[in-house]
């Protein structure tokens, strides 16, 4: 997976969270905090409050801490965490499934979480996104 943080930590809030068993997550990865305060991926039934893990759910540091570190805020990622379709800038983005962003569209119930502002790798869906 491509993830690149490009906004400046001093833009952001960073925080770790308890990862809930079973669930696996790498940097990039659309987030959210279940009833019991553990990371569970995201959906577009449970979409809100959305975070971005930073951290890879393999990694042995993470493994034995159990926690991974989440962002949120004014952030700008170059990811490829996108649903399969065709994408342009400007483009309005929402939670998709399993943690991934896909195009907002008019018929669905979730809110906007970000815009796509640069498509560097069509082929292989690497964007630039700014979160709202």
């Amino acid at each position: 997976m491509v993830f690149e943080l490009l906004t400046g930590l001093n833009r952001v809030d960073v925080f770790s969270a308890p990862l809930k068993k079973g669930v696996s997550v790498t940097p990039g990865t659309l987030v959210v905090i279940d009833s019991k305060g553990e990371v569970v991926r995201a959906t577009p039934e449970r979409a809100m409050p959305v975070y971005v893990c930073i951290s890879n759910s393999e990694e042995p540091a993470v493994r034995a801490a159990g926690t991974v570190a989440l962002v949120y805020g004014d952030l700008r990622m170059k990811t490829d965490n996108f649903v399969d379709d065709d994408y342009s800038p400007g483009d309005p983005l929402t939670v998709g499934p399993n943690g991934a962003l896909k195009k907002h569209t008019a018929s669905d119930n979730t809110p906007i979480v970000g815009y796509v502002e640069q498509v560097i790798d069509p082929a292989n869906k690497v964007m630039i996104v700014r979160f709202v």
